[in-house]
């Protein structure tokens, strides 16, 4: 017996032997009433998809600004903007980066975050993002973290939390876990 846990939605078609082995399973975990329904228009049966959110510790203590020295500017008046998730194209951190950019052109002060691994399917875009850090202004204003296990840490060292994904989310996890942190 197994449980299968579903994150992404289904995009067109499941395939009819996925279907076969996911309605073998015990049962199945959509993140969000989204999901569930795309399961269900996939043609998996309803009886065994259950409906659990991600969780969300919102007890997690702030962490000072000692906390992340190399990140934070030795002047504090200066804004500092997170954007957190894997790199992908649909989480739109090229349009954080023009957001940013934009920011810093009209004069703004401030530092920039990218926090977020990436998978080898995400490459090119990956690249683009590096490119454009190599360029003036964003070169000087932006840190790309990449993958980090105190997600905490980093997004209360933030004063603002961006979430720029241009399609839909299933399930905004990163938007939920900043405003457990009062971003």
């Amino acid at each position: 017996p197994f449980v299968y846990h579903v994150h992404g939605a289904a995009t067109g078609r499941i395939p009819k032997r996925v279907v076969l082995i996911l309605n073998k399973s015990v049962s199945i975990v959509a993140i969000s009433e989204f999901v569930r329904g795309t399961l269900l228009i996939g043609g998996l049966s309803a009886g065994k998809i259950k409906v659990i959110p991600n969780p969300v510790r919102f007890a997690v203590p702030r962490v000072s600004d000692t906390a992340l020295p190399e990140l934070l500017p030795a002047d504090r008046a200066v804004c500092i903007f997170g954007h957190f998730g894997r790199i992908a194209a649909w989480k739109g951190e090229l349009e954080f980066l023009d957001a940013a950019e934009a920011l810093l052109r009209e004069g703004g002060r401030a530092r920039f975050l990218l926090v977020g691994g990436f998978s080898p399917s995400n490459m090119e875009y990956y690249r683009k993002i590096q490119i454009r850090l190599e360029e003036a202004p964003l070169r000087d204003a932006v840190d790309m973290i990449g993958h980090v296990y105190d997600v905490e840490g980093y997004m209360s060292s933030c004063d603002v939390v961006v979430h720029t994904s241009v399609d839909p989310e299933l399930f905004g996890l990163v938007i939920v876990e900043a405003m457990a942190l009062g971003k």
